[in-house]
């Protein structure tokens, strides 16, 4: 069966501090979508914008809230903040953790290597590499993950949200796979199914079950149904949160169907007018707003 891993946003309160409480009624949330895992700490996480102190208080909180897999985000340019970080996940109970290539200062594949391989010798977990050259400023050549996944058995998979489907092709299709691959785009994931995917890690799932409902009309051969909504509620859905510099759509639309007046962390900002519109629309239409659901 295909796997849907939330990466979770992170809730703030109106002054921008991390609303614990929400994150707790989130996860919670979450886990009546029967997602298969959770990733906190991620891109939709903005890990990069919190405190060491809040990243270990965000994961903490997840573990004990949750009985489904964590993937812990313990993403850092600083290779001992990544083993750190791993360590931490490991002593909570986490069953994966997940690493980008170093940013900022752009790395070569020499680099990224280096990288990789100082973090799976040294982190006693299943490691998932992530690929989102979009931000990190370059991607993880598919022959360094080969080499990698040959010569480390703790390298459990790779996800890949760089939007490039080529890319993505070739992952699944490397000789002797024995690592898992997910999508990390939402309106991609059904192609990527079709492709050999082994799951998805899928943002809207911080607000809707839709992209479940995609996996599972796919995984029972109901590629039609699967279709449907992928083009009707997923594609829509996407360029509406992507509408907004992201990921504050994301969070717009988090806090509008918990019912909560939530906040931004700077650099983050709240949405335009337009945006917030469009936005309530769809969650109205598709009753995800607090009372007008089914």
């Amino acid at each position: 069966m295909s796997r849907i891993i939330t990466p979770l946003l992170t809730a703030f309160r109106r002054n921008g501090e991390v609303d614990y409480e929400l994150m707790d009624a989130l996860v919670e949330k979450i886990d009546s979508f029967h997602v298969d895992g959770i990733f906190p700490l991620g891109s939709t996480g903005v890990f990069p914008w919190l405190s060491y102190d809040e990243r270990k208080r965000v994961l903490s909180i997840v573990r004990e809230k949750t009985k489904t897999s964590i993937y812990a985000g313990i993403e850092s340019s600083n290779i001992k903040e990544v083993i750190e970080y791993g360590k931490y996940a490991r002593d909570l109970g986490c069953e994966y953790v997940v690493v980008t290539p170093p940013y900022y200062i752009t790395p070569g594949p020499d680099e990224i290597g280096s990288f990789f391989r100082t973090a799976l010798e040294s982190i006693d977990l299943n490691v998932f590499i992530y690929n989102i050259p979009q931000f990190v400023g370059t991607s993880i050549p598919l022959q360094l993950v080969e080499n990698l996944s040959r010569n480390f058995s703790n390298l459990a998979g790779v996800k890949d949200s760089s939007k490039d489907i080529r890319y993505f092709s070739r992952l699944i299709s490397m000789p002797d796979r024995k690592i898992k691959v997910y999508q990390g785009q939402d309106d991609i994931l059904l192609p990527s199914l079709v492709l050999g995917a082994d799951g998805g890690v899928c943002g809207t799932s911080n607000i809707s079950d839709a992209i479940v409902s995609v996996r599972d009309h796919f995984d029972n051969g109901e590629i039609k149904k699967a279709s449907e909504i992928d083009i009707n509620v997923i594609n829509h859905f996407m360029d509406l949160l992507n509408s907004a510099t992201f990921p504050s759509g994301y969070y717009y639309a988090l806090y509008r169907s918990m019912g909560v007046d939530g906040g931004y962390r700077v650099p983050m900002i709240e949405p335009e007018d337009a945006v917030k519109k469009s936005i309530d629309r769809f969650l109205r239409d598709h009753e995800l707003l607090p009372g007008n659901k089914r």
